[in-house]
């Protein structure tokens, strides 16, 4: 009893901003970490077979249970499903989503390949891709695909969930998605000259679990975006390794990288009114939700 006293006035006395952000990192921990084991495993003992992968989708699916209200403590069942916010949604909203989360997910696949001629990118990253080689396709594009599902689920339920869902009640939504945006790039170790691309994703995912009220869009298209750039990564290692090393600073701007950094450029560009369409489709959603 002592224990948990003092545990509560700790937590109680720690700044609130802090507190939704502690709590993301350890749904991200706990979500993430089983998942490289698993698959190291399974690439090891029994690679003929993608067993890690039901394994894994097993434990994602108890995880959101979990995190969405189920099991014990009861105490915290509401607050869970609260923060979570994986709530559905209507087809109209669907709709909009798809496309306003679309053009700016084209967008974000576009900076990866820029990203690639820019430096941001190691070539020794799709060394692991080149290794993968001497496994059965068989295993290796579930586990890629899995390992998508992961990053897009437990990254949307962690940063767009319990991180952000808070510190919009708060500090509402603006000051929520920048904050949000600076813990996402830090999170992942990413070089500065990545943050442009890091925080064209977490604007994204972040207004569209804001405007739908629940993260199952962001989910989508996040995982799709990470499902494009793995698979194009492990069916194109060496290509991958070229651009990596065909920096822009020594080889100068060709029409390839203008090309890509227009696209990119562009689709963001083609979300902006998307969004707005979906800001107008779910605004009684959102007004009746701040006047509760």
């Amino acid at each position: 009893m002592a224990t948990t006293s003092f545990l509560g006035r700790f937590w109680r006395a720690t700044p609130f901003v802090v507190r939704p952000i502690a709590l993301g990192l350890v749904v991200l921990a706990i979500g993430i970490l089983p998942w490289p084991v698993l698959v190291t495993t399974n690439l090891r003992f029994g690679a003929s077979v993608p067993w890690s992968v039901p394994v894994m989708a097993a434990y994602l699916s108890a995880f959101y249970l979990y995190l969405g209200g189920r099991g014990w403590p009861k105490g915290t069942s509401v607050s869970r499903r609260v923060a979570l916010r994986a709530g559905p949604v209507s087809p109209r909203v669907w709709l909009w989503s798809l496309l306003a989360g679309g053009c700016a997910a084209a967008g974000l696949v576009g900076l990866f390949f820029v990203s690639l001629r820019l430096g941001q990118v190691p070539p020794a990253a799709f060394d692991k891709y080149l290794e993968m080689r001497q496994y059965p396709a068989w295993t290796v594009i579930p586990c890629l695909v899995m390992s998508a599902v992961v990053a897009g689920a437990i990254e949307e339920a962690g940063f767009r969930g319990y991180m952000q869902s808070a510190l919009e009640r708060r500090y509402g939504p603006a000051a929520a998605i920048a904050i949000v945006s600076v813990v996402f790039f830090l999170a992942h170790f990413a070089p500065l000259a990545a943050l442009p691309g890091f925080v064209l994703g977490a604007v994204t995912w972040g207004l569209l679990a804001y405007l739908t009220g629940s993260i199952w869009p962001g989910i989508v298209l996040h995982s799709l975006v990470d499902t494009t750039s793995f698979m194009w990564a492990w069916s194109n290692p060496e290509e991958g390794k070229r651009l990596a090393m065909s920096h822009v600073w020594e080889t100068g701007v060709d029409t390839s990288f203008c090309v890509l950094a227009g696209g990119a450029l562009v689709m963001a560009a083609f979300s902006v009114p998307a969004f707005w369409m979906l800001a107008r489709a779910t605004r009684p959603g959102r007004e009746e939700q701040w006047t509760r």
